[in-house]
């Protein structure tokens, strides 16, 4: 029996030359993020903050509202500045958080941390999975850093 192969194949042009000798470049979101309550066919989540709360990056900011939902975390740190509906790209209008980024991107307290879990006892790992999950609405970001 012989080997499957095809003969010929594709061999799409590439288009790299503009790119290929140039470094990768980390673009940091700018001005205000929305961040849609309903991100799938599930039920939407449910808004954790108000306006005028400060928002940590890796903060939750909506709860999973169902069986099929998910949770929503905050990628910036910022204030929220509206809790509106928005239109997402199939045309629905969602409820949606609206956080005007600080530019800062002060983060939850553990993110980022080398962990290693191998180590943990299995109260420990519920303990912190609980903790960063459960910031409270009006948690406000130290200013010191």
């Amino acid at each position: 029996m012989g080997l499957a192969t095809f003969i010929g194949g594709i061999h799409p042009y590439e288009g790299k030359e503009l790119s290929e000798n140039k470094p990768v470049q980390v673009l940091m979101p700018k001005g205000d993020l929305v961040y849609p309550m309903s991100q799938h066919i599930g039920a939407p989540a449910k808004p954790l903050v108000a306006k005028g709360d400060h928002v940590l990056a890796g903060q939750k900011i909506g709860e999973a509202g169902g069986f099929i939902s998910a949770n929503v975390i905050a990628s910036v740190s910022g204030t929220v500045k509206a809790i509106e509906p928005r239109r997402m790209a199939n045309g629905a209008m969602v409820p949606s958080i609206v956080v005007e980024n600080d530019g800062e991107y002060k983060t939850v307290e553990g993110v980022g941390e080398d962990r290693d879990p191998s180590g943990l006892s299995k109260e420990e790992i519920r303990y912190r999975g609980s903790r960063r999950s459960r910031i409270p609405h009006s948690c406000k970001a130290d200013s010191e850093g």
